[in-house]
């Protein structure tokens, strides 16, 4: 039978993660397994669904917070971020993986199993999420979420070569220029059949750098490979940290 007030004493001074309303700690915890056959009556199965929006809501929130990014560089970083597996990785940094509250009748190494399952974990993490900011509320739970996932964001920021050129390119102007860039249409010749545009990438009213292709898309792309690739364009990347390799 699990003591209730030792498990989460245990897991507050392991983890760190202050949540005082021991009933919505408990269901955090709980496996729906665990419910069968002892005293717990809750599982963490209602608490996931929030916990999974607050996590998008505070990374997003972290994101923007800690990069002077334009919108397409932040999207790329949150797109590059294997949610669950990150949670899953999180419950295991922080140690709350060891407290998953899973069937007291299964033997040692089933119980042992089902903690180290990575999907059970990034539930897991989800729930103890919903649940400390229900019981703590927004600043904590902000300043949790930025201690556990921010050096993820700064490591992920850092693979630079990650990036396509033309999020690199944005990520350029956005550190130096401090606008949102601006794909412009300059020309469009050609067939019908097989256009070819020439697009130019704008930071404010300065022309950053011009391309063509067969699509907007493609003129855009090529027109940040070539920029990326002059010398002028390597020497910003240079001086900004940006890893200008194609």
């Amino acid at each position: 039978m699990v003591d209730v007030e030792e498990h989460c004493r245990k897991f507050r001074e392991s983890t760190g993660v202050d949540i005082r309303d021991h009933d919505l700690l408990v269901a955090a915890l709980t496996h729906r397994g665990a419910t069968r056959n002892s005293q717990l009556i809750r599982d963490y199965e209602r608490l996931e669904f929030l916990g999974d929006a607050v996590f998008s809501m505070y990374m997003a929130v972290i994101i923007n917070e800690m990069l002077d990014a334009s919108p397409g560089v932040s999207t790329a970083i949150m797109g590059r971020l294997k949610v669950r597996k990150e949670m899953a990785d999180a419950c295991r940094r922080t140690g709350m993986s060891k407290f998953i509250l899973v069937d007291e009748n299964r033997n040692p190494e089933v119980r042992e199993e089902l903690q180290g399952n990575e999907r059970i974990q990034c539930d897991v993490f989800e729930s103890v999420l919903a649940a400390l900011y229900l019981d703590r509320g927004d600043k904590t739970t902000r300043k949790f979420v930025k201690d556990v996932m921010g050096p993820r964001v700064m490591q992920l920021v850092s693979g630079d070569t990650a990036l396509s050129p033309v999020e690199k390119i944005d990520k350029l102007i956005a550190r130096t220029y401090h606008v949102r860039p601006m794909h412009e249409l300059i020309k469009r010749e050609g067939a019908e059949h097989k256009p070819l545009f020439t697009m130019r990438i704008m930071a404010g009213d300065r022309e950053i750098a011009r391309g063509k292709g067969r699509s907007k898309k493609n003129a855009v792309f090529n027109a940040s490979r070539s920029y990326l690739s002059s010398e002028r364009g390597k020497r910003q990347c240079e001086r900004l940290g940006i890893d200008f390799a194609l």
